[in-house]
């Protein structure tokens, strides 16, 4: 399967080369691609790799899938109609990957059943093909906006429960745990 990653140093770049092994900073967003039409899979990403998101784009369902298993993503955009794994299943997938993953799905078969039921099943958003570039943007900024501030929030929880947390308190009597 065809399968690369679009950057924002490396726009034209179609190599997989998974060089940071899935992990994320503070404000990096990692979005995965996933459309049996390689060459709309590529302008999708190429369109998103120009906000500065690092964008990986696979050419098929089953390809997206083993990234998901192997690979942490902040937003995946997928088809619904692929021909060998379907966009609802890797919505599921992503879900169970990573509850905190967005999920876009597009189609050029679009039926309002298809929409409710993936908006059911955890969808971001549903957006209809041909796409309009401007509104693919503005779904994933969205959705990486949600991602950076639920990031945020983590890790200035951690950092409180560092300063002001109980982890050294040791013992474990009644009297302590009302304490706790």
């Amino acid at each position: 399967m065809v399968a690369g990653i679009v950057s924002r140093d490396a726009a034209e770049s179609h190599e997989a080369t998974g060089n940071n092994g899935g992990v994320v900073s503070a404000t990096t967003i990692r979005v995965l691609v996933i459309d049996n039409d390689i060459v709309h899979a590529r302008t999708m990403g190429e369109g998103l790799a120009r906000l500065g998101h690092e964008v990986v784009v696979v050419g098929s369902g089953g390809e997206g899938a083993r990234r998901l298993e192997a690979e942490t993503f902040d937003v995946v955009v997928t088809d619904l109609m692929m021909t060998d794994i379907g966009g609802l299943e890797i919505l599921a997938r992503a879900k169970r990957a990573s509850a905190e993953t967005e999920v876009i799905v597009v189609t050029g078969h679009g039926t309002i059943p298809s929409a409710v039921s993936a908006m059911q099943q955890g969808a971001f958003t549903y957006l209809q093909k041909p796409l309009d570039l401007a509104h693919l943007r503005t779904a994933v900024e969205r959705a990486a906006a949600g991602v950076l501030l639920r990031r945020q929030n983590l890790d200035l929880n951690r950092r409180l429960d560092e300063k002001f947390g109980f982890e050294g308190v040791v013992g474990s009597s009644p009297q302590m745990l009302v304490l706790i």
